[in-house]
């Protein structure tokens, strides 16, 4: 298999580019399927690891602008995706829509994605956490629970189902989880209702590897409230900090700039400034 490493001599980081250089010579497997994809297992040693360390993208204006800011593309043989090294979460959490807006209407898009991605997360959570302390039903967590995994289902099903009857499909899946569901006692109006803003907020998330692992976030911190509560909840979301925390691709900080904390790079994430001339 053939492999580009494509970067700009001036910009990018050197001790970076010789580890993946090394990195992709030490490669010794049987083959690859899925090229693109048991590269990064590779080079990454990603193990089990469900968070996203590199960004693809098929789309020429997105690599090169990454490459101008001194990332490094992977290019790889009978893949259309191109890898680039190193990222970040709050670089994943960017869209080209944003820099294709106005800075105003830009910085808004951004606002209301960040949120969607955060409720994404923690909406349901919290809201059974609410629930749990109003009144402790066991059954309220298994509606939950059984919401979630067959909204998964479905999207899973779509994958599989044929662009021509993938219209029926989401018919089906609307009456499957909609009125009928509520006629009959299955589920409740809320339940529906908050499980659907979640899965919304998911895809609102411009990443769609980070929107299935928030998804299975989502649910294990569900599952971690139904046994143990507010300790339940707080303690995942101590080892989940703690565990983003210690992500560090490439020497990378995966919650650069947030930790280590750079409030200017903050600053440029949340809000998009307009270009302007450099005078000499």
């Amino acid at each position: 298999m053939d492999i580009a490493v494509v970067y700009l001599e001036n910009k990018v980081n050197k001790k970076i580019l010789d580890e993946l250089n090394q990195r992709i010579k030490n490669i010794n497997v049987e083959d690859f399927i899925m090229s693109d994809r048991a590269i990064e297992e590779v080079i990454l040693d990603q193990s089990y690891n469900p968070f996203p360390l590199v960004r693809y993208s098929e789309r020429p204006d997105i690599v090169s602008t990454h490459i101008q800011h001194g990332h490094i593309a992977i290019i790889c043989d009978t893949s259309s995706s191109v890898i680039m090294i190193p990222t970040t979460l709050f670089e994943i959490l960017e869209h080209v829509e944003e820099h294709r807006q106005t800075p105003l209407i830009g910085t808004c898009i951004r606002f209301i994605r960040l949120i969607a991605v955060v409720l994404s997360v923690y909406l349901v959570p919290l809201w059974a956490l609410w629930h749990s302390f109003m009144i402790w039903d066991f059954n309220f967590f298994i509606q939950i629970l059984i919401v979630e995994f067959s909204i998964e289902l479905l999207r899973i099903a779509t994958i599989h189902t044929p662009q021509s009857i993938s219209s029926a499909m989401g018919l089906i899946a609307a009456v499957l989880l909609g009125q009928f569901a509520i006629d009959l006692g299955f589920f409740s109006e809320e339940i529906l209702l908050f499980c659907a803003i979640g899965s919304i907020g998911g895809f609102a998330t411009p990443n769609y590897e980070l929107s299935l692992t928030n998804k299975y976030i989502r649910i294990f911190m569900i599952i971690f409230i139904m046994f143990f509560n507010i300790f339940g909840f707080v303690i995942f979301n101590i080892v989940l900090i703690a565990y983003l925390v210690s992500l560090k691709p490439f020497s990378v900080p995966y919650l650069y700039p947030l930790i280590p904390f750079n409030k200017k790079a903050l600053q440029t994430f949340f809000i998009r400034k307009p270009k302007r001339n450099q005078i000499d």
